[in-house]
Order: C-alpha cells, then structure tokens, then sequence
C-alpha cells in the first residue's frame, strides 16, 4: 500500500507523482517564501541600520566640530557595529566605512570623518 502524501504548506493530500510536494503552485511559492522570510527580515534590519549611520555621518560631515562623543551618536541612534568596512586600526584607533565615508573610532569618539566618493574619470 502506497503511503498518503501531503502538501508541505497546506497540507491537502496529494495526487500524481510520488515525489510531489505541493498540491499548487500557490502553495510551493508561499512555502519558498516562509522559507527565506527569516533571511529577507535580516536583510532588512542590516541595511536599516546601515542606512540610519549613514545618514548621521553625512550630517556630521559638514559640522565645523572634528569630534563626536560615541555615547551622543549612539543616541542618535548610531550604531557603531554596523559598518561595510572594517579598514584597520592602529592603536586604540579603528578606521571604518559606511558605504562612501570613512571615519576614525576610538573607544568614546568618532572623529575624522570624510568622504570617499569615487569619481569616475570616465567623461
């Protein structure tokens, strides 16, 4: 006697082919979707935090001042984990990017802060 077989996101009994495993193909998208919404939701909360940095650091970049406290930036909502470069550190100084600004940390500061952008020398 064949063993029953049911659909992996609705769980409705299947009909056809032994290695079948969605009874629509409404049903195998929903079931790929939930399958990666976890990774999507990650994804998001990166590239959120990624973005709140790097709108406070293009703010900080026409400020007269040359050093900002870590504390005060933190609660502006900076987050000093979230970088996409890690460039070296010297000392107690690390040396960071947010996409095309790069800056300077120490343990309480941010400083030197600049921009990077890469102008192409296509005309």
């Amino acid at each position: 006697m064949e063993k029953e077989h049911h659909c992996l996101e609705c769980g409705k009994p299947l009909y056809g082919r032994p290695d079948k495993k969605f009874c629509s193909s409404n049903c195998k998208n929903e079931w790929h979707y939930q399958q990666s919404a976890g990774s999507i939701r990650q994804k998001n909360w990166t590239h959120s935090l990624l973005t709140r940095n790097y709108k406070i650091l293009r703010e900080l970049l026409g400020n007269k001042s040359k050093r900002f406290s870590l504390a005060e930036l933190q609660m502006r909502g900076f987050s000093s984990q979230m970088v996409t470069s890690h460039l070296g550190h010297c000392k107690d100084k690390q040396y960071y990017a947010c996409y095309d600004i790069l800056y300077t940390q120490s343990s309480t500061e941010v400083f030197n802060i600049h921009s990077a952008a890469y102008t192409s020398p296509l005309p």
